[in-house]
């Protein structure tokens, strides 16, 4: 019997969908432009101009309520941003609690928050990505953007903006750095990549395998090391 177990198959529900005969490795290279870091700014709407600490461009108020964005200078530019919302002074008299804060109200529908996502998704050139506005977090609704790189759905590459109940971006995350087409390589179909996938996990046995590789005598002290000892494998081959 196998140690590992049985193999794992996998089999695909429904018709699996056709693909390109060949498709271009994509790679993110290079620096994040001080331009393309105000662009998101301006998108956002937080004023100021883009200004360096360390290894990102910084927009925003570090210190306090505020919105602030980061965005890393080396690719893939992964940026994030965060508007906070200064807490109401306490009444004379009152006592209020630390930390505290009010109930926001209702999410936004899904049709508001992907029209308040669209200014931030064109600054970072994802105005083509299929939106998904279904995610929420309390009283704040997420739109994640999953773009198509050359002609072809992502993943892993997506971007998340959330809306406040007011309709105004309050947080995302993402990438700014496009990324830039390499060579092009023979591809093969869903259809096939299941049956190679299953063909891996079926495995060919343990008689294969070649476990423990060479075994050699050690040398005795003084003796020189074998530089290139002739054995066979355990398996035979």
């Amino acid at each position: 019997p196998d140690p590992g177990g049985p193999p794992v198959i996998y089999r695909a529900a429904g018709e699996l969908p056709d693909g390109p005969d060949e498709a271009a490795v994509h790679h993110a290279r290079g620096t994040v432009a001080s331009a393309d870091v105000a662009r998101l700014a301006k998108a956002l709407g937080i004023p100021g101009t883009p200004r360096s600490e360390g290894t990102s461009w910084v927009v925003g108020d570090d210190d306090g309520p505020g919105a602030l964005l980061k965005v890393t200078k080396q690719a893939p530019g992964t940026w994030t941003f965060a508007r906070t919302t200064p807490p109401k002074p306490c009444e004379s008299g009152m006592m209020c609690a630390n930390g505290a804060s009010e109930p926001g109200g209702d999410p936004v529908s899904e049709k508001a928050a992907k029209a308040a996502a669209v200014p931030v998704l064109k600054a970072t050139g994802q105005d083509d990505a299929a939106l998904n506005a279904g995610q929420l977090m309390g009283d704040v609704r997420v739109v994640n953007a999953d773009p198509k790189i050359d002609g072809l759905p992502t993943y892993g590459w997506s971007t998340g903006v959330q809306v406040g109940p007011d309709g105004e971006v309050t947080g995302g995350s993402g990438h700014l750095k496009a990324l830039e087409k390499g060579a092009v390589y023979p591809a093969v179909g869903a259809d096939e990549a299941l049956k190679q996938l299953n063909a891996a996990s079926r495995g060919k046995g343990d008689a294969d395998r070649d476990i423990g590789g060479c075994a050699t005598p050690v040398p005795l002290e003084g003796e020189p090391k074998p530089s290139d000892p002739q054995c066979v494998p355990s398996n035979g081959k």
